[in-house]
């Protein structure tokens, strides 16, 4: 459960681990607070699946109230559980600035670095990853894991794994606005929903998007392209991003 200033926000079925990081992730994907400089401190209690307490606190600053408009059990296979009206999920929200310019023949590489770093899915055949790659990597051909890689989380649920990356990145100061998300499930519209929050410019799922996720891209000037198969993959979005 995440609670903030004592009052529940949500309940999530999740892969215990990274909690702090899911917490943070969550609360900014889904718009309930601003900044990360909105939390004043974090509180977890207990980290394992059989622990009765698997509870993140978080003190948000003063005369802070996050725009709760959901308080329900959010689980692993939903990302707006008990959201009113899909509309709600765009208030305030601008289209993405940033932009990249890649190879396809380098999209086609960063599956198998991505895999490299999913020790979670190897034993048990059923969590997604969620991972960040740099620009740099692309530009300059480091295709080394750590070269290219900035960080890769995995969970049960796709929509968690992405708020534990996007949690990291906002507890380390990594900027989210120039780099290429590569989800390991499918693209569907909440987690477009949360790459237009965090200004994600470019995302890229080894299975399919959503019609209502290219939506949302075209609407927030996403590059979005997916069902990676060795040497081929669709373009559903900013053709000109994806370069020959």
């Amino acid at each position: 459960m995440i609670l903030a200033n004592g009052a529940g926000i949500a309940t999530i079925m999740r892969t215990p681990g990274s909690d702090k990081e899911l917490a943070i992730g969550f609360m900014y994907s889904e718009g309930l607070i601003k900044d990360v400089g909105d939390i004043q401190m974090v509180a977890v209690k207990g980290d394992n699946a059989a622990d009765s307490q698997n509870t993140v606190s978080l003190t948000l600053a003063g005369g802070i109230k996050p725009a709760n408009k959901r308080s329900y059990e959010i689980r692993s296979s939903c990302g707006i559980c008990g959201q009113k009206r899909v509309d709600d999920l765009f208030e305030d929200v601008e289209a993405v600035k940033g932009s990249l310019k890649i190879k396809s023949s380098d999209i086609y590489k960063i599956p198998v670095i991505m895999s490299e770093r999913q020790r979670l899915s190897k034993l048990t055949r059923g969590a997604h990853a969620a991972a960040f790659f740099t620009q740099g990597a692309f530009t300059q051909g480091a295709f080394t894991q750590g070269a290219s890689i900035v960080a890769c989380y995995e969970d049960i649920g796709r929509h968690n794994a992405l708020d534990k990356l996007i949690g990291h990145c906002l507890l380390t100061g990594i900027k989210m606005d120039d780099k290429l998300l590569l989800l390991s499930g499918r693209a569907s519209y909440e987690m477009l929903a949360k790459a237009v929050r965090c200004g994600i410019c470019c995302v890229v799922s080894i299975s399919a998007p959503s019609s209502l996720a290219v939506d949302i891209a075209k609407r927030g000037n996403i590059a979005l392209a997916g069902i990676i198969r060795g040497s081929s993959m669709n373009i559903y979005n900013k053709r000109d991003t994806f370069l020959d």
